[in-house]
């Protein structure tokens, strides 16, 4: 299966985008802040808005179990 050039740039812009995520989670420095919380550490990011404000965000946080069996929506 050969790749339309389109697709390959795409391709290849997602995967620079994954190791540069993958690059600054490993850093814990002022860029990359931790936190300790009851279930282990996190580690986060410094992120600007397009505005130029600065916030912390922290990815991959499993907040709740899914709704199964009888917690599951009923019509």
């Amino acid at each position: 299966m050969k790749l339309s050039d389109e697709r390959m740039a795409v391709r290849a812009i997602q995967i620079l985008l994954l190791l540069t995520a993958w690059h600054r989670a490993l850093l814990a420095d002022e860029e990359n802040p931790m936190v300790q919380v009851q279930q282990g550490k996190l580690r986060g990011v410094r992120q600007e808005t397009v505005w130029g404000k600065e916030y912390l965000a922290f990815y991959g946080i499993p907040f709740a179990k899914p709704p199964v069996g009888s917690l599951r929506f009923k019509v």
